[in-house]
């Protein structure tokens, strides 16, 4: 029998009701849980799933949550439940990525995104990414831009196809996508082409990036909350392939 623990973000109503159901089953909260119950909404699951990396992971969806990554809600943890117990399930492993920022390593299942914090001007920065054989060096003016897992903004919910007004599609990849650009200039391997909004990243692909003015620019993240990091004019960050995996529970 495997121990959980509860992660949610805001009050739960009906958190004792929920507690009954896990005890009905034999099962025990526990301070090393073999699985954290994520209770919440889509960025619950996804920080929660950043933060406990090293445990299996079952997201719950709560009533008023409009959650496109979660299946379940609380009314379904008993059929969820008896599954889990009877070993009737799988395990999906999601691909992670990591940001560097002064030898400090953040870690997301979802996004990371830098952009500006005033609106008046439009950021500059200089991106090398190093991409399987490939090397793209980018020159971009504009509101920034995200590097996504399949799991995140611009894999699942593309940036770009909602500007288009295109039906959205997951991405099975990596995915860089540049932030409402006003000018890009694109060289690979050292030959200019013509600039992509998006760029989909091979496992093991390495981003460096340098913001080339001060607008109080930050990089965010679908694992932060209430939260940024704050990135100088000429601070490189690196934004690359954790070549870890978040273990989730698949009913």
């Amino acid at each position: 029998m495997f121990s959980y623990n509860l992660y949610y973000e805001k009050p739960i109503s009906s958190l004792d009701r929920i507690e009954k159901i896990f005890s009905k089953y034999g099962l025990v909260k526990g301070n090393k849980p073999d699985v954290i119950f994520a209770i919440g909404g889509d960025g619950t699951f996804l920080r929660a799933a950043a933060n406990f990396r090293s445990k299996l992971i079952m997201p719950i969806k709560t009533e008023e949550s409009i959650a496109k990554l979660i299946r379940y809600g609380i009314n379904d943890l008993p059929k969820v439940l008896d599954k889990i117990v009877k070993g009737k399930y799988k395990i999906v492993n999601e691909p992670l990525i990591k940001c560097i920022v002064n030898k400090n390593s953040f870690y997301s299942v979802g996004d990371f995104y830098f952009q500006r914090g005033r609106e008046n001007f439009a950021l500059r920065y200089k991106i090398k990414i190093k991409n399987k054989k490939n090397v793209i060096d980018i020159k971009g003016i504009g509101d920034g831009f995200i590097v996504a897992t399949p799991m995140g903004s611009t894999g699942y919910f593309s940036y770009v196809e909602r500007l288009l007004k295109k039906r959205v599609k997951r991405i099975n990849s990596f995915v860089f996508e540049h932030i409402l650009p006003y000018h890009i200039e694109e060289r690979i391997n050292g030959n200019k082409r013509d600039a992509r909004l998006r760029i989909r990243l091979d496992k093991g692909f390495v981003l460096e990036a340098y913001p080339e003015r001060n607008l109080d620019q930050c990089i965010y993240s679908s694992s932060f909350v209430g939260r940024c990091i704050r990135i100088s004019q000429g601070e490189k960050f690196i934004i690359t392939d954790a070549k870890e995996k978040v273990s989730i529970i698949d009913i």
